[in-house]
């Protein structure tokens, strides 16, 4: 038999709300509800990694590259992403983060499209990235 979960995700969904809400725990899915609460936050992380990564990239293109046309158009798409980051930047989720990590696949773009002599290790603080938030 097909479960509401393979046929319409979108009702199981609405169906494993109500129960939580009416407290019929035991009508529960609980196998696909943990599989899914799980994705989730793996999306988050992985959202986050890569906000991160595209805002890097594009700071150092605008602090290593002596190109004039693209500065405005980097600068938005930094706005941007920082814009997309406070949806899903959490302190959870900040703490599953690694810089580093993030910065060498942001080094590792930059460096298919341009040839720039980049630092080996982050040039950018956790303050220092995640202060253009409250801005």
């Amino acid at each position: 038999m097909t479960s509401t979960y393979e046929k319409d995700f979108v009702q199981w969904l609405d169906e494993q709300a109500s129960f939580l809400l009416q407290g019929k725990y035991e009508q529960l899915d609980v196998t696909n509800l943990v599989e899914e609460i799980e994705a989730l936050g793996r999306s988050e992380v992985r959202a986050a990694f890569n906000l991160l990564k595209q805002i890097i990239a594009h700071k150092l293109k605008l602090e290593y590259s002596e190109l004039i046309d693209p500065r405005k158009h980097w600068q938005d798409e930094i706005d941007e992403f920082y814009e997309q980051l406070g949806f899903v930047l959490t302190k959870t989720v900040r703490n599953k983060l690694d810089l580093e990590k993030i910065y060498q696949a942001a080094k590792k773009k930059v460096l298919k499209n341009y040839d720039f002599d980049l630092p080996d290790k982050c040039p950018y603080s956790w303050e220092k990235l995640l202060a253009e938030l409250t801005n």
